[in-house]
């Protein structure tokens, strides 16, 4: 038994199974991370070493050169490229497409494990990281308030972060411009030379003394303590009285040969919005979160800290979200726009609304369905997925248009309905299968593609044949069983005197619509009765738009990936390297005002100075984001 003939003998089971896709694509579809692009993964790591007060030449040869040696063995790499700047080492690893960068990081780690011993003193420990286009934030909050800027980082750190960190879809924010509280000891040395005393022995002495230990457990009866000896520093009082050195009655204490000062940690970052300093918070969202509904959380947070936190005002200075709804949403429209027109275009050709309703309930069925797959194949609503639902949808209504087609070719034979659905569905399915078929060879290839542009495609190949499948069995069981109940046979009915004006528009739209078809018929056989009867005109002409096409195509440009208008620019400028951050300040204040003057209509002129400090060579960089 045919499974067209099975789901016309069975219509309830076919709606009840049309449904359950129906509810599961539904639920697919609330459950799918909605991003701007699919995750892209750069098989690339960077091993970055700090080794302040060395040299590029220096760090070359005690640190690049023995950690190229160490990671060379690490499995799946292709190239290593490396760079030694004054005070920092970086080298990074490029790997071959398809590895899995969790096993390969753990590889690098457990290798420079082995070499650690084998580095400089002074150098501190090498960090492994990963850039990941998806690893990128996603809002940006600007903070602002008359606070010290010292207390400001504290209340932010310690009271505003935390809030945002128990949302759920938020995996970590970084704050940007904030200030550290160092204790300072700033150690006398004509002092130190008058004691013969050297700076070690101030530094053991400090951290003898900064410490809690253990001491060990106390029992007595039903009773067992715990105990532990609180050392740390509390208070700058204690670190002053710190004992450094006790000999012949005499005791040195630390504010004998040193001041103690609470002050700042050394800044390598600034951030200003509009020319004001202040500081900026970048939320990250966890892998495969739903950006649209992270950023809905986030500002949901953002009005209720306000409320709550007095002195401090919070913003939303960029998010990123907001160009990922408009993008979408562009999509979606010019798909919903796209299934008008093919409605229309059926209505007119067809000149049934029953067969339109036919098609018209096969077409979202077919999108739902493939809702489902996208869910299972773990991929993410984004540009590329909702293009290849958009190209689709095209191609759906075309298995159902020739089934149909062929369904009402039977009855005008003379088979009643059921039958009609029957036969004239298993007559063309050979044919609509072989050019499902043959559309699919088209798009499948686009999964063997490698790299970028292959992670891009994979999912516009993986979406279009979904559909297409999605659409023939559709086309096959849903359509056939509507046609055979849905769809009577033609009778000449009788209608009351209130509903035959509307039949009487519905018949004269059918009669035009007819005139227009055989018109229509009438131009395409002439034209067809030309070509035929001048075929070596026809077959020139067709030769010079063939060879026209081939010398035009070089013209066309070509690009990667199409350009986009997120309504901000980035102006990046570079110093020399080991620029002091007050020197480039300074010119970068030069470069803020006039940006302000020459763009009056910007909104918002964010200054990065010391751009990707985490990063040890771009120390020296600053970027300006104007909105």
């Amino acid at each position: 038994m045919s499974l067209t003939r099975l789901a016309v003998q069975r219509p309830i089971t076919t709606l009840m199974a049309s449904l359950v896709l129906v509810m599961l694509g539904c639920v697919s579809l609330s459950q799918l991370a909605v991003d701007l692009m699919p995750d892209v993964q750069n098989p690339s790591v960077s091993v970055i070493t700090i080794y302040k007060g060395a040299g590029p030449s220096e760090a070359e040869t005690l640190i690049t050169r023995p950690i190229e040696q160490t990671l060379s063995s690490v499995s799946g790499v292709e190239n290593i490229l490396s760079s030694s700047m004054e005070g920092s080492s970086t080298v990074r690893l490029q790997f071959q497409w398809g590895t899995d960068l969790t096993l390969a990081i753990n590889e690098v780690r457990d290798a420079l494990n082995k070499l650690r011993n084998s580095l400089p003193e002074g150098a501190e420990d090498p960090y492994i990281r990963h850039f990941d286009v998806a690893d990128s934030p996603i809002i940006y909050l600007g903070l602002n308030s008359e606070l010290d800027p010292i207390t400001l980082s504290r209340l932010t750190e310690n009271q505003i972060i935390p809030q945002f960190e128990q949302l759920e879809g938020v995996a970590r924010l970084r704050m940007r411009g904030g200030i550290e509280r160092e204790i300072q000891i700033k150690l006398d040395r004509s002092k130190l030379e008058s004691l013969n005393m050297g700076v070690n022995e101030v530094i053991n002495a400090l951290k003898q003394d900064n410490i809690n230990q253990p001491a060990g457990n106390y029992e007595e009866g039903n009773l067992n303590l715990h105990i532990r000896s609180q050392g740390e520093f509390t208070s700058l009082e204690q670190i002053e009285d710190t004992v450094v050195r006790e000999a012949a009655g005499a005791t040195v204490h630390v504010r004998d040969i040193a001041e103690v000062v609470d002050g700042e940690k050394e800044r390598t970052e600034l951030t200003r919005m509009n020319g004001q300093p202040g500081i900026l918070l970048y939320v990250f969202k966890q892998s495969g979160a739903n950006t649209i509904s992270v950023s809905d959380r986030v500002q949901k947070q953002v009005e209720r800290i306000n409320k709550s936190v007095p002195d401090v005002n919070l913003s939303i200075r960029v998010d990123k979200s907001e160009f990922i709804r408009q993008s979408i949403a562009n999509i979606q429209e010019a798909a919903l726009y796209g299934m008008g027109l093919a409605i229309l275009v059926l209505i007119v050709f067809l000149r049934s609304f029953r067969s339109m309703l036919v098609i018209g309930v096969c077409m979202p069925l077919s999108i739902l369905a493939t809702f489902i797959l996208i869910y299972f194949q773990g991929f993410t609503l984004n540009i590329i997925s909702f293009g290849g639902l958009a190209l689709g949808v095209g191609l759906l209504v075309d298995n159902s248009i020739v089934v149909l087609e062929s369904i009402f070719r039977k009855r005008e034979e003379g088979l009643d309905p059921k039958n009609a659905a029957i036969e004239g569905t298993e007559e063309v399915s050979a044919a609509i299968i072989a050019s499902t078929l043959t559309t699919l060879i088209i798009f499948l290839p686009l999964v063997f593609i490698q790299g970028t542009t292959g992670i891009l495609l994979h999912q516009l190949a993986w979406v279009v044949s979904f559909s297409l499948i999605c659409s023939l069995f559709a086309s096959l069981t849903l359509t056939p069983v509507m046609s055979a109940y849905w769809i009577p046979a033609e009778t000449k009915k009788v209608h009351s005197r209130w509903t035959r004006p509307w039949f009487a528009m519905i018949d004269a739209f059918h009669n035009m619509n007819h005139k227009l078809l055989l018109l229509l018929e009438g131009a395409y056989g002439r034209i067809l009765r030309f070509s035929l009867k001048h075929a070596t005109m026809t077959g020139f002409l067709l030769l010079v738009c063939f060879t026209t096409t081939l010398g035009l195509s070089p013209r066309i440009k070509t690009e990667f990936l199409p350009k986009t208008d997120e309504g901000a620019i980035n102006v990046f400028s570079r110093m020399a390297a080991g620029i002091q951050l007050k020197r480039l300040d300074q010119q970068t204040r030069i470069l803020e005002q006039a940006t302000i003057k020459s763009v009056p209509e910007a909104v918002t002129v964010a200054s990065f100075i010391g751009d990707g400090a985490d990063d040890a060579d771009r120390w020296n960089r600053t970027t300006l984001r104007i909105k």
